[in-house]
């Protein structure tokens, strides 16, 4: 069993479905050791709690707009804070494997262009960045065999053609085609019917103050939004005695939960939809009670690539 655990950078809790799932395995571990900028919520159950720098505590270098650019420290780090790696680097030292990590700044950004220590003296004499030479745009490359290892003509796939119907797919015993499925019953699970449930919660979209969790510590911020809306179509919404402002519980067959109705046109009637990144004891006002992880099943995947289902959940709203 797994009896160690180190976070950075991240909280599973609130991104992933299930939170009281992982409450339970992070009481169960012998030791966790969380990393992070600011308190998030696997703090709560953190034996150490280490603080990283933010990027105007370190040297660093960032990719924009087709250039580069060299970010210079701006003031030193606050407290104990240190740069991600370097902490990262201090632990494996103390397990045996120093010599395989940074062991300053400096030497990160050696190791990032290694290849290319020229450019790198480059952009640190460069305040204003550097623009990146795109090269020279080539066409038809399949045809000059620019796309394939071994150097013939055609595509990087096992027929070498350009595939609608994936060969790869195929021999491992999925749908070469992309396949509907009835968000009742994907994955061969049963997610309720659509008596129960008649409508579909899509999670996810983004918004101008605030990013997945991040920001929800800021009432600076979160003024914005001050509670976290269930979007509805009035279609939706009137027959159900709903209008903007009133609470509503939302329901699947993981959980419930209570939020305030937004009423709008911009979203199509028969979907709702639930902001993520909330659920927080960290954060401001109602996100706190607002992890709409706690409505997605952890069972509910892609049978590809194994992710979560974030969208088209079978779900019913009703006011409060």
């Amino acid at each position: 069993p797994i009896k160690a655990l180190l976070i950075v950078g991240g909280s599973p809790y609130i991104s992933y479905p299930q939170p009281s799932l992982w409450e339970k395995v992070y009481k169960q571990l012998e030791f966790m050791t969380v990393t992070d900028r600011f308190m998030v919520e696997e703090c709560k159950w953190a034996d150490v709690v280490l603080p990283a720098a933010t990027h105007f505590e370190i040297e660093s270098f960032l990719f924009d707009n087709g250039g580069i650019s060299f970010r210079k420290k701006v003031i030193e780090p606050v407290g104990d804070a240190k740069n991600d790696v370097l902490i990262i680097a201090k632990i494996a030292q103390r397990l045996g494997y120093g010599h395989l990590f940074p062991k300053n700044e400096k030497e990160i950004l050696q190791r990032a262009f290694t290849d290319k220590q020229d450019l790198l003296q480059e952009l640190i004499n460069s305040p204003d960045g550097i623009s990146l030479e795109n090269g020279k745009r080539l066409y038809r490359k399949y045809a000059q065999g620019l796309l394939r290892k071994d150097g013939l003509q055609g595509f990087p796939t096992p027929t070498g053609k350009l595939e609608i119907k994936s060969s790869l797919l195929a021999k491992h015993g999925y749908e070469a085609l992309p396949v509907y499925e009835d968000p009742y019953r994907k994955g061969g699970n049963s997610w309720g019917n659509s008596t129960d449930y008649p409508l579909a919660l899509t999670t996810g979209a983004r918004a101008m103050s605030r990013f997945n969790s991040q920001y929800l510590n800021f009432s600076e911020l979160t003024k914005f939004h001050v509670c976290p809306e269930l979007e509805i179509n009035p279609k939706d919404a009137f027959p159900r005695g709903i209008q903007s402002g009133q609470k509503v519980i939302v329901r699947t067959e993981a959980g419930q939960l209570k939020f305030t109705a937004f009423v709008t046109s911009d979203i199509c009637s028969g979907t709702v939809h639930l902001p993520h990144g909330g659920g927080g004891d960290y954060q401001k006002g109602l996100w706190k009670k607002a992890n709409v992880n706690a409505l997605i099943s952890p069972e509910n995947r892609d049978p590809i690539s194994g992710y979560i289902a974030c969208k088209a959940i079978p779900c019913q709203v009703e006011k409060v």
